[in-house]
């Protein structure tokens, strides 16, 4: 009897386990965060209350965690209420409420300045100091995943213009971007422009904006405004930043040994004369990731000094950024200077806006059959061949770089010589400014 009750002691409590770790079992939690107007929520943090795993929201506001049965998933993002949701096997299906302290923000719409709870349109207002965390090469890049609604591609080279597109491609002729205003004036934010010198940053999504920008707003609009002097003695601010890249994976590529046995026994089984190069191999292995690839790196300085009294101000920054790219030959370089001041007097305030700008990209030529695709190259050229050699050296080939030929037969072209023969530098000096009076006319009304 008593060992019958030990049994069914046992097994009562290995049950009891065993139901204890079913309900503790991981799963892949599913879910959709939105916005009230229902716009999906990027960049949304996901995280599983007291461990340390965390997710983000893609651009369609979707997200997928590994939570247990009975855990907290704690949703944190800027500008919307912290939310704590329980896991009970359901996907999630949320909606994100605005936090009130963002309600009050003041949105720049165009013609006049509004707090954010009495604008009916849709909007979002990026939070500079997120985007000023990240290393990045353009204002557009810095938008990436910092408002719903709003795609950023881009290839990541050096001096590369990135891609922006608020709620999906509108137009299948021409271009999808956005109408960009800064400091008032059209222009586009490319890599000329120093994101470091931008104060605040609004994104009008919806067709409102066409009653302020006409049809250049279809797309979108992206106002930009930038730091101005405040008053109060004279500051300086100073920053550098440097971060590496590199390709973290590669293919594990055969030498030139065992290139040269694989050859032979293809061409063998087909009864194909074997090319030259390999059946008189002579030991050449030359691993063409290694020597096209590298360890890119930018380096960005910025300097600002800023101040003013009670009837005028000024802000004058300078910046240098420096991008090496991962692949070799391609680089990036900007020395920005801007200068904001202010002025008024009674009824009067005159503003000046002033930005100059000179960059300069290298690059091998690409986009044609001659110079090819330096990452289709560098993984399908041939390790038995070298990257020159003196038995290549012709009045066309002074440098002796090896080509495929009938001797070695490639579809792939020499990166390192596209990269010394066909480089290309482009220069862009750039000047954006504007000067403007403004004339309070009444206490209600300025022109």
């Amino acid at each position: 009897m008593k060992i019958k009750k030990s049994l069914l002691k046992s097994t009562a409590i290995c049950l009891a386990l065993l139901f204890s770790l079913n309900v503790m079992a991981q799963q892949n939690v599913k879910g959709t965060l939105r916005t009230a107007s229902g716009e999906p929520l990027a960049g949304v943090s996901v995280s599983v209350k007291g461990t340390g795993k965390t997710v983000v929201t893609d651009a369609n506001g979707r997200f997928v965690i590994d939570a247990p049965v009975g855990s907290t998933l704690v949703v944190t993002s800027v500008g919307y209420e912290s939310r704590e949701l329980a896991v009970t096997g359901a996907d999630f299906n949320e909606v994100m409420t605005a936090a009130n302290s963002t309600m009050n923000e003041v949105v720049v719409i165009g013609y006049q300045s509004v707090r954010k709870k009495d604008l009916t349109g849709a909007t979002s207002v990026v939070n500079t100091q997120n985007t000023q965390r990240l290393t990045s090469r353009s204002l557009p890049e810095q938008l990436q995943g910092m408002a719903a609604g709003v795609a950023v591609r881009t290839g990541g080279a050096p001096g590369q213009e990135a891609v922006v597109n608020i709620r999906g491609l509108s137009t299948v002729l021409g271009n999808g971007n956005p109408l960009y205003v800064i400091d008032g004036m059209f222009s586009d934010p490319n890599t000329t422009v120093n994101p470091n010198d931008v104060e605040s940053i609004q994104v009008l999504k919806d067709a409102s904006a066409a009653a302020i920008y006409g049809s250049r707003a279809g797309n979108g609009v992206i106002i930009i405004t930038t730091k101005k002097g405040k008053e109060g003695p004279m500051k300086v601010s100073a920053s550098g930043r440097y971060s590496s890249s590199m390709v973290p994976k590669r293919y594990d590529m055969m030498n030139g040994a065992e290139y040269v046995a694989t050859n032979k026994q293809a061409y063998q089984n087909a009864g194909y004369t074997l090319q030259s190069d390999v059946a008189t191999y002579n030991g050449t292995n030359t691993n063409w990731a290694d020597l096209i690839l590298r360890r890119g790196m930018i380096q960005d300085y910025n300097v600002t000094l800023s101040g003013g009294g009670r009837n005028s101000s000024i802000l004058i920054s300078g910046s240098y950024l420096r991008d090496k790219g991962t692949l070799l030959g391609h680089n990036f370089e900007r020395a920005a200077l801007r200068i904001n001041s202010e002025a008024s007097r009674g009824r009067f305030k005159i503003t000046e806006n002033v930005m100059l700008s000179n960059s300069n990209r290298h690059s091998p030529q690409q986009g044609n059959f001659e110079v090819g695709n330096p990452w289709y190259d560098l993984f399908n050229n041939l390790p038995i061949l070298p990257v020159s050699d003196p038995k290549y050296i012709t009045a066309a080939n002074p440098s002796g770089y090896a080509f495929g030929s009938n001797s070695a037969r490639t579809f792939s072209r020499n990166p390192i010589a596209i990269a010394d023969l066909w480089k290309v530098k482009s220069n862009f000096f750039k000047i954006l400014g504007n000067v403007f009076l403004d004339v309070r006319l009444a206490s209600f009304l300025s022109y």
